[in-house]
């Protein structure tokens, strides 16, 4: 089969959906969009297919087959535009209100299988006729219901992406919608002006060139907005937008901010200055306790609301790269959940794969708000390079202190070796001493056992007489101790005191009671 000039646009438009369609099937995001979105591309496909084929024998004057191939290429356009407002309302609104739609997503079908049911008879298209090496379609009576579907359709989509990309709550939503509205409007003012030529008869712009070019330039931008996390923002390069100042403001804040961590001395001002800059809460994990920094004038969220500090350790072991919270969703569903629980944007590891050194950096939920195109992160990117080797730094200064540490603590150790054995040793000498010690007082007390000698007394051998009184006997003993203890102490008075125990005036009224004066001088 020779190739006909004029369907070399729909040739090169079926190459690229197919192209497209490989980069979708190979695309980690799987979701419910990307598959309607995959349809789509196989739907445009099929059309192009048809287009290519009719195009080849209608160039060649071959018109045997052109109600086949009108009725089959119409039968793709028509599913096409519903398929197309399905997925214009599931980007442009959030979450609850897609699931809504999911569920009556059918109520849009049921056009188009009315639509396709009449194409089966006259009454839609009554025929197709030759028409510069195409072909154009004869409309039946009903063809008004046709042009008020593909219309209503196209307006819907487009006024939906135009909600989303002014009402979405977050950035990237937004973004995505914006890429949509721009990539459709050229096929919406095609379809628009198609149908109004129709009607009068224009000849000059036709659907056979234009519109699988349009077609093909609007799947590739969407193919791109809708399987990729990181968007460029197309305003950011009109110099009057409003997103350009707002990009520019930031990038110059990054820039300060890495100009400004060199100079700060503390942790704490670190983490404050980077949530002023992201515009987000900025919690540090990794070290004894967690440290948080709030953006200027955020208050902390009540109790009951999960913080980022308390993110659970053991499931940021597994984080090596920076995950940010909108891009995980298919790929690891378990953390997703538990950052959008703790209302996490964003992770930063630092050496994490160092057992004592790994550091965790969690970024608030507002991050996303400011970081969601490629040059945001290249930006952000260099931003937390700089704290990485601010970390560094600090982990080799660190590292610096431990080792003068350890040579401190190994220097302490042989120190208190050399004490402990000093220790030991006059242990050993208070041993030895106290033995001679106790040695010298057993032999003091001998010699003081021998120098007293005993007092023979006691009671005498008989008392049956009562010569004596009990107190003449007591006096006789006193008597002969008080001698006694005067002549072993050679008279020394202060010395008999003390071995009687008495006090030195007691000593000398003894002595003078028991006329002792003229014993103490013999």
């Amino acid at each position: 089969m020779t190739l006909a000039m004029p369907s070399v646009p729909a040739l090169i438009a079926l190459v690229l959906k197919l192209l497209m369609i490989g980069y979708v099937l190979r695309a980690p995001s799987q979701n419910r969009t990307t598959k309607l979105f995959l349809v789509l591309l196989v739907v445009f496909s099929i059309q192009n297919l048809i287009e290519f084929l009719g195009l080849n024998e209608f160039a060649r004057a071959n018109y045997d087959h052109a109600e086949l191939y009108g009725r089959a290429y119409f039968a793709m356009v028509i599913p096409f535009l519903a398929i197309l407002l399905h997925l214009s309302l599931r980007l442009s609104y959030d979450p609850p209100v897609v699931s809504r739609l999911d569920r009556y997503a059918y109520v849009l079908y049921l056009p188009a299988i009315g639509l396709v049911a009449l194409l089966l008879g006259d009454h839609l298209i009554t025929g197709f006729r030759p028409f510069q090496y195409s072909i154009l379609r004869v409309p039946g009576r009903l063809y008004f219901l046709f042009e008020t579907y593909a219309s209503v359709y196209m307006l819907a989509a487009v006024s939906s992406l135009v909600y989303g990309a002014r009402s979405a709550r977050a950035a990237f939503p937004r973004t995505r919608n914006r890429l949509w509205l721009y990539a459709l409007l050229p096929i919406a003012l095609l379809v628009v002006y198609l149908v109004i030529a129709n009607h009068f008869g224009w000849t000059r712009l036709t659907s056979t060139f234009y519109l699988p070019l349009a077609i093909t330039l609007f799947l590739g931008i969407t193919t791109y907005a809708t399987h990729q996390y990181r968007l460029f923002d197309i305003e950011f390069y009109f110099p009057w937008s409003k997103a350009r100042k707002r990009k520019t403001a930031f990038y110059e804040r990054i820039r300060a901010t890495i100009a400004e961590i060199a100079d700060l001395k503390s942790l704490s001002d670190m983490l404050r200055l980077l949530a002023g800059a992201l515009q987000c809460q900025v919690a540090l994990i990794g070290g004894p306790r967690p440290v948080m920094a709030l953006v200027d004038g955020q208050t902390v969220n009540a109790r009951s609301n999960l913080s980022l500090s308390e993110f659970p350790r053991e499931a940021l072991d597994s984080v090596d790269h920076i995950v940010v919270a909108n891009e995980i969703a298919d790929r690891f569903p378990e953390l997703h959940a538990l950052m959008k629980r703790h209302k996490v944007g964003a992770i930063v590891p630092f050496n994490s794969h160092s057992s004592t050194a790994a550091h965790w950096m969690l970024l608030g939920e507002h991050f996303s708000d400011q970081v969601y195109t490629p040059l945001d992160f290249k930006v952000v990117e260099t931003l937390f390079d700089r704290i990485g080797e601010r970390f560094l730094d600090n982990l080799l200064l660190l590292r610096s202190q431990l080792a003068e540490a350890n040579d401190e603590l190994r220097n302490y150790q042989r120190r208190l070796g050399l004490a402990w054995g000093e220790i030991e040793s006059l242990r050993k000498n208070l041993t030895v001493t106290e033995q001679d010690n106790r040695l010298l007082r057993d032999e003091k007390a001998n010699l003081k056992r021998q120098s007293f000698r005993v007092v023979q007394g006691g009671l005498p051998s008989a008392i049956e007489s009562g010569e004596k009184t009990l107190e003449q006997y007591l006096a006789e003993s006193e008597r002969e101790i008080v001698r006694a203890a005067l002549r072993d102490c050679r008279g020394n008075k202060a010395k008999t005191a003390r071995l009687l125990g008495v006090q030195l005036r007691t000593l000398h009224y003894l002595i003078q009671r028991h006329d002792l004066e003229r014993d103490e001088v013999t």
